[in-house]
Formats: structure tokens, C-alpha cells, sequence
């Protein structure tokens, strides 16, 4: 046998037991990470709570990040077995070729990924300037609408309540403006595909969203009309009842015999509003009612009973 075949068959067992190694090695290792990770579930690897309701167990957390490690083991062994294979093959002169295409299937990629990241940097760059612009904008937004919530700056005309929802409005606002200067500097925004989907994402958006916007619309009526606050007894449409919420979709009731009414901020903006609270601190309010009685009985009788009826009523002005 020729001695140079016989060193090239040294030298792929040698490859070969140098490929088992670092294997081993690499479980070894995973498994030293896996037993740590176990060791500090309930430590440091905590659950994950929203506000008082635990969504996900520290063991469940746990199971997820090993989880995660197996599959982070398997791309780093699949990875090194395919850079191990052009090694094993040019040892023999004979598959000197397959481990040239190989390599070339890797790097050629790898050098077109890398240049278009270089040729990508200003626009990069750009796109982090955008924001960290727009990051202390809406630092300045929400220290004014803090202030102003809690009444530490007061503005002529402009009550607290419309603090938040302004600010949410006018970060939106500035959110899509940095967004629509951004959109050009994306990777693939002038490709047709990239394009084409976000036509079909922004109509199917704008044919499903009708009735969440009018309700949106009629949200910020309420708000900056200010026909009602949380705690008015009001009467919409043909519903009487407590204010106890009003959202940006619906306004909740309370009513007199205690039910929950979810009313659309579309019907009630587009309902006639009776406010029964408003000015009863300084004005009071009139309550009326329709009483029955027979003729046979005196009118003075009447008028008595009517009066010591609402003299037994709390809250009566005399």
C-alpha cells in the first residue's frame, strides 16, 4: 500500500477521533449548563407574572430555556460536522473537488451576506438616529402628560383628563411619521413582494377595522366633549345607569337594578346624552314622577301625602 495513502488514512482517523472529541465535549458542557439552569429555577430563572396572576411556573420557564439549549446544541454539532467534512475530504487528492464546493456553498453566501451588511450601515445608522429621536420625544410627551395628570402643571382649558389620551394620540402620531421616513431605509421595502404585502395587509386592515374605528372615533368625542365623568348618573338612548367606565370602545353603566351595560362609544355619541349629575352640586336636579289617584280623594289629602313623601326622601331640598 502506498505510504502516502496510508498517512491520509492516518490523518482522516485522526480528523475522525478529533470530530468525536469536541462532540463529547459539547455535551458535556450542555449538560453542566443544563444542570445549572435546573440549580437556579425558583433563584434566578423566576416565573413570569402579570401583575398578581403567575402565567408561566420558574419550572416551566426552565424546561423552555433547556429546551432552547438542545435545539442551540444541535445547530452548533450540525454546524461543525459540515466544516469537518471539506477537512476530511481534502486529505484524499481524489475528493479534493467536493470539498472546494463545500466550502464554496458556505463562503460564497457568508461574502455577499457580509458585503450587503457593510453596503447597508448608513442606512442602518440612520434608522438609529430615527430612534433614539423619536425615544426622547416620547420621553418629553409623556413627562408633560404625567405633569399634567397629576395636575402639577395646569394649562387654561386643557382639563387632566385629557392627558393621557393626547398623549397617545400624539405618540401614535409621531410613531407612523417616523415610521413613513423610515420605510424606504428597510432591507426589501423596494422589492414588488415586500411591497405587494403590505398593500394586502394594509386593506384587509382597513375593510376589517370599520366598526373598531368609528367606536375609536367616538372614544375620543367622549373624551374631549367631556359630556360625562366616571361617577355621573346618565341616561343614553334609552339606557339609565351609573358611569362606571369609559374606554376607548365602550362606555360601561351600572344600572338601577344593578346590571352592566356595555354601550358602543358609536351609539353613544350618536344617542342624545342626559347628564342627571352635572349641576346637582350647585343647581340640584329636578326629578319628576307621575302619581295616580282617585277622584274620590280630597285634593288637600293629596297635597299632604305628596309633601310628607318627600320629606321622608333623603337628599330633598326643602
Amino acid at each position: 500500500m502506498d505510504k502516502e495513502l496510508l498517512i491520509n488514512i492516518g490523518l482522516a482517523i485522526l480528523t475522525v477521533l478529533f470530530l468525536l472529541v469536541i462532540i463529547f465535549g459539547v455535551n458535556k458542557l450542555f449538560k453542566l449548563i443544563y444542570k445549572r439552569v435546573y440549580n437556579q429555577t425558583g433563584k434566578k430563572i423566576k416565573g413570569l407574572n402579570i401583575k398578581k396572576y403567575e402565567v408561566l411556573t420558574p419550572n416551566y420557564v426552565a424546561k423552555v430555556i433547556i429546551g432552547a439549549l438542545k435545539i442551540l446544541k444541535i445547530i452548533i454539532v450540525l454546524v461543525m460536522f459540515y466544516f469537518w467534512l471539506p477537512l476530511i475530504f481534502s486529505i484524499f487528492p481524489e475528493s479534493k473537488n467536493i470539498a472546494n464546493a463545500l466550502l464554496e456553498y458556505t463562503l460564497s453566501p457568508l461574502s455577499k451576506l457580509g458585503n450587503s451588511f457593510v453596503a447597508y450601515l448608513p442606512s442602518l445608522f440612520f434608522i438609529f438616529i430615527i430612534y433614539v429621536v423619536v425615544r426622547y420625544i416620547n420621553k418629553i410627551l409623556k413627562f408633560f402628560a404625567t405633569e399634567i395628570g397629576k395636575e402639577r402643571l395646569k394649562l387654561d382649558g386643557f382639563h387632566k383628563d385629557w392627558a393621557k389620551p393626547t398623549y397617545i394620540i400624539a405618540k401614535l402620531v409621531v410613531f407612523v411619521f417616523a415610521l413613513v421616513i423610515v420605510f424606504p431605509y428597510l432591507p426589501g421595502s423596494d422589492s414588488p413582494a415586500f411591497q405587494g404585502v403590505t398593500i394586502f395587509m394594509g386593506v384587509l386592515l382597513s375593510l376589517g377595522s370599520t366598526g373598531f374605528v368609528a367606536n375609536a372615533v367616538g372614544g375620543l368625542m367622549i373624551i374631549y366633549m367631556r359630556p360625562f365623568v366616571i361617577g355621573d348618573v346618565v341616561k343614553i338612548g334609552d339606557n339609565l345607569g351609573t358611569v362606571v367606565s369609559k374606554g376607548m370602545l365602550v362606555t360601561r353603566l351600572n344600572t338601577p337594578k344593578n346590571e352592566e351595560i356595555s354601550v358602543p362609544n358609536k351609539m353613544v355619541v350618536e344617542n342624545q346624552i342626559v347628564n342627571y349629575t352635572s349641576e346637582d352640586k350647585e343647581k340640584g336636579v329636578y326629578i319628576h314622577t307621575t302619581v295616580t289617584i282617585g277622584y274620590d280623594v280630597p285634593w288637600r289629602k293629596v297635597h299632604e301625602v305628596m309633601l310628607e313623601a318627600a320629606n321622608k326622601t333623603e337628599d330633598i331640598l326643602d
